[in-house]
C-alpha cells in the first residue's frame, strides 16, 4: 500500500448495509467446517397417520422435521412386520403388498402433505407402513440418504360401501 491509498476507506469503513461499524476485530479466521447429516428424518408428533378411510381409499398423511422422502407400504392387517429396507422396495420384495410407493412435494415433506391411495378393499383392515428417508449428501456431494431403522405403523380398517 501507498500513501494516499484508500483502502481503508473502501475496505475497513462502515457497513451501509449492516449497523456494524469498520471491520470486526474479534474475526481471526472464518473456517466453514462441514458436518455431515447421518441422522434419519424424524416424525412431527401425530404424523404419520391415516384419515377419511372409505371403502376403497385411505387418505394418508405425513410430515417430516428435515426435507425428504416418506414410503409407504399397505398390506394385509396379519402380514409380517416389514423391514424399512422392504417397505422403500415396495412389491419387489412384498408380494403380499396392497399398495406401495412414496410421498414427495415441493417442500420436501417439512409440511404437512396427503395423498389419497386407492385399490382397497371394503370391510378389511390394514397396516399401512411408513420409513422416511432424508436428502442427505456427502463431502463429495453425491446422494447419502439416511433411512430410519424401523418403519411405523398405522392400522386402517376400511368401512363397508
Amino acid at each position: 500500500m501507498q500513501v494516499g491509498d484508500r483502502y481503508g476507506q473502501l475496505y475497513g469503513g462502515d457497513d451501509p448495509l449492516t449497523t456494524r461499524v469498520g471491520i470486526d476485530p474479534t474475526v481471526r479466521d472464518l473456517t466453514v467446517i462441514p458436518a455431515l447429516d447421518i441422522a434419519p428424518p424424524h416424525w412431527i408428533t401425530t404424523y404419520p397417520r391415516t384419515v377419511n378411510a372409505t371403502a376403497s381409499t385411505v387418505e394418508l398423511v405425513v410430515q417430516l422435521d428435515e426435507p425428504g422422502v416418506v414410503y409407504f407400504l399397505i398390506v394385509p392387517d396379519a402380514a409380517r412386520v416389514p423391514t424399512s429396507r422392504e417397505v422403500r422396495a415396495g412389491i419387489t420384495l412384498r408380494p403380499d403388498a396392497v399398495s406401495y410407493g412414496s410421498i414427495t412435494s415441493l417442500r420436501a415433506l417439512t409440511q404437512e402433505v396427503a395423498v389419497v391411495v386407492p385399490g382397497l378393499s371394503a370391510v378389511t383392515a390394514y397396516a399401512v407402513w411408513f420409513v422416511a428417508e432424508d436428502k442427505a449428501i456427502d463431502l463429495m456431494l453425491s446422494p447419502k440418504p439416511n433411512l430410519q431403522p424401523a418403519p411405523v405403523r398405522s392400522l386402517v380398517t376400511t368401512p363397508a360401501p
